[in-house]
């Protein structure tokens, strides 16, 4: 039997070499999930076990989930897409794992850090320092953060 992240990663592939990739969201999601446990109790990915479990930032602690933003990309999705539209059309399962494993990360963070992405124009987007070979955030995946001054106090 075929590991369920590995067929999310075959949708994934099979999006990239015709050129979808609205759908995106939701396989690299699932991909996540049953790549790292968070799956419920009838075999299907759940999402909202990730809340907590992996990064969370200073201003999340002690707050409910009510009060977070949960599920949150540390890499903008866009960003992730942009990574997998720039593989060759006939991309290898491990190519496009490759991406994933680099890019897709999860916090949980407050409503405020939240904001102060918005209000920054890096709610789907990494900064200019992260496409810059001469910065100290070039592909820190965590450029975005410590742009705004988000700490992560839970995580990597």
């Amino acid at each position: 039997m075929i590991a369920q992240h590995i067929i999310e990663l075959e949708h994934i592939q099979l999006e990239h070499r015709h050129g979808r990739y609205c759908h995106l969201r939701s396989f690299v999601d699932q991909w996540y999930c049953h790549k790292h446990g968070y799956i419920s109790k009838n075999g299907r990915a759940a999402w909202g076990k990730i809340a907590f479990s992996e990064m969370v930032s200073e201003g999340a602690v002690g707050k409910t989930l009510k009060e977070v933003v949960h599920k949150e990309h540390v890499v903008p999705l866009k960003v992730i897409t942009e990574s997998i539209k720039d593989l060759p059309k006939e991309a290898s399962l491990a190519q496009i794992e490759s991406v994933l494993d680099s890019l897709v990360l999860y916090a949980t963070i407050s409503h405020h850090e939240d904001e102060l992405l918005r209000k920054a124009k890096l709610n789907h987007a990494m900064p200019k320092e992260y496409y810059d070979p001469s910065s100290d955030l070039y592909l820190d995946p965590m450029a975005r953060y410590k742009k705004v001054g988000i700490k992560i106090v839970n995580g990597i």
